[in-house]
């Protein structure tokens, strides 16, 4: 598709799309903003407990949204599909996948420490997929809403085909 192309579409009937799947960013990083908070707090009582369960599983539905708001583009262009298929594959959209799918089911696998040497209190999630590196922090979160920001900036960006 010519830059051209890509400009009119993004000017027309997919620009709501591209809308929505920035808002579901913003959610995603409202979402991050009271786990971070919740992790400060140092989850006192059952209902931060709770609450942090909240978060974590609107989190992960929002940064699953960002492809589905794409994904339902009216007539959707050939680099759509591309730029989909090409997010599918990538190891961070599928912990967040499998992440978002265990939030049907459960709360997620959470273990809290006390560092000794201060700092506050952590959490870790266990892994969602066996082929992950490791567990997930609150840094892997924020690289989670980083990689999908960068993949939109590359699907909107008028030098990408």
């Amino acid at each position: 598709m010519s830059r051209r192309e890509k400009d009119r579409f993004f000017t027309a009937a997919g620009r709501q799309n591209i809308d929505e799947a920035l808002s579901a960013v913003a959610g995603a990083r409202y979402h991050l903003s009271h786990i971070l908070r919740l992790q400060q707090l140092g989850f006192a009582s059952q209902r931060q407990v709770n609450a942090f369960h909240f978060y974590m599983r609107a989190f992960f539905w929002e940064l699953v949204s960002v492809v589905d708001c794409i994904k339902s583009t009216p007539d959707r262009p050939q680099f759509i599909t591309d730029w989909v298929n090409v997010i599918h594959e990538q190891q961070w959209f599928r912990e967040v996948g499998a992440y978002r799918n265990l939030a049907h089911r459960m709360f997620h696998d959470i273990q809290v420490m006390e560092p000794e040497e201060g700092g506050g209190t952590v959490f870790i999630l266990a892994q969602a997929l066996p082929e992950q590196s490791g567990m997930v922090s609150a840094t892997h979160l924020m690289e989670y809403v980083k990689q999908m920001e960068l993949a939109l900036d590359r699907l909107t960006s008028p030098d990408t085909t």
